[in-house]
């Protein structure tokens, strides 16, 4: 009898516990989600990428050049994939697309470490750029529904916040596990790309598409359409501008630096890894101070910023040490912060098509970077680093003149 008393008292409280349990996991909205797999996807994809370059310059042995088109290879494919199936992706549940992204891309590296060499590598990479595009037009457009410019702002803050602490850990951690092992990169990719589908199957049972937020709106004197919104194109070339840069920083500046400044593969990842943190203090206090929402200023202050380092890394770089790469790289980074959040605010702050605003911010940055890395690689290859540099700060001199005029331009005409 005490035996039977006890069984059933056991599982009325078990009963009781699973409910509490399921109630608490059904309150849980859509942004831990996002965030936790936008972290997991960075650290994967920043370890799979600086450690497919290290893998092309130390294991194959491929020029700079080779290196730059490798490089470009992913985000071309990227690009034309975020068009060419955006409208796909927007007629599927965003789960289902990153679903496609984690678990192919993963199949993708598993099936590269059986035939490693630079034919399968350029493949790869290829495949892995078409599988990316179902990952982040899709999670930056299922962030920004249901949200007004103020709830959206914290919101990308938070979703910034998240990717970037990934690209902080990656690059050292590609350097490191390249540095033990030229394959080790791409396993660990493989690995948490898989672990990061299996965390998107299990949010299924906890966090519903259909009544995942509430749609909250609020009036406001920044009632803006697209045609009313004066900072959107200046916001995405500035951005497209700085992803320039990225290009060359992902791509070409671990070559140089292995090669002509002699530092390692981890002293690589680690200058990287301070850059990625710069941008990641910088999503923080965009995300948490509004004083920048519709101010024109922002960006070509951003611009300036990156020009004065790009105009004297150029001049230095043969004198700096780790220290001085260092500083001038946590310059570029926080700029980066403010074109990347300025450029997928006005995409999507009272945006009626969202995900048509997010394709265009993913594609031009993208471009940005394409550019960056195949024709900085090109460049640095027939020239010299500070060449490639300087003239990449003259483009940014002329883009901020540009902006000068544009905005006076649109303050007369006001």
């Amino acid at each position: 009898m005490i035996f039977t008393i006890s069984a059933a008292t056991t599982r009325q409280y078990c009963d009781k516990y699973i409910q509490i349990a399921h109630r608490t996991m059904m309150k849980i909205t859509k942004l831990p989600i996002i965030s936790v797999s936008a972290f997991l996807s960075s650290v994967a994809i920043g370890i799979a990428q600086l450690g497919l370059i290290f893998l092309m310059k130390l294991y194959f042995k491929a020029s700079a050049g080779t290196i730059g088109i490798f490089g470009a290879a992913w985000s071309i494919s990227y690009f034309i994939s975020c068009i060419v199936f955006r409208r796909f992706t927007s007629k599927i549940l965003p789960r289902f697309s990153l679903l496609i992204t984690l678990f192919g891309t993963a199949l993708v590296f598993f099936i590269f470490l059986l035939i490693p060499n630079i034919p399968t590598a350029f493949i790869t990479y290829i495949l892995f750029g078409v599988l990316t595009a179902f990952y982040w037009p899709p999670l930056m457009s299922w962030l920004s529904k249901d949200y007004n410019h103020t709830e959206l702002a914290k919101a990308n803050g938070i979703f910034n916040f998240s990717w970037s602490l990934g690209g902080v850990l990656s690059s050292y951690i590609a350097g490191v596990l390249s540095k033990s092992g030229r394959f080790y990169p791409v396993e660990a990719a493989a690995i948490l790309f898989a672990l990061n589908g299996i965390f998107i199957v299990t949010s299924f049972f906890f966090v519903k598409d259909s009544n995942v937020t509430q749609i909250k709106t609020e009036t406001t004197k920044f009632s803006l359409d697209q045609k009313q919104n004066p900072n959107r194109i200046p916001a995405w070339i500035s951005n497209m501008f700085t992803y320039l840069v990225i290009g060359i920083i992902f791509n070409i500046f671990p070559v140089f630096a292995n090669d002509i400044l002699h530092f390692s593969e981890p002293q690589v990842g680690l200058i990287l890894s301070f850059r990625a943190l710069a941008t990641m203090i910088g999503f923080i206090v965009l995300g948490q101070w509004h004083f920048w929402h519709f101010k024109s200023w922002v960006m070509p202050f951003s611009a300036l910023c990156i020009t004065i380092s790009l105009i004297s890394l150029s001049l230095l770089n043969h004198s700096l040490t780790f220290i001085g790469y260092t500083i001038f790289f946590i310059i570029i980074g926080l700029s980066m912060a403010a074109t990347y959040t300025t450029s997928l605010f006005y995409s999507t702050v009272n945006s009626n098509n969202k995900d048509t605003m997010v394709t265009i911010h993913e594609s031009l940055l993208t471009f940005g970077q394409v550019i960056g890395s195949s024709a900085g690689g090109i460049i640095y290859m027939h020239t010299s680093f500070s060449m490639m540099l300087q003239l990449l700060g003259i483009l940014f001199i002329i883009m901020i003149a540009l902006q000068f005029v544009y905005f006076k331009k649109i303050a007369h005409s006001r």
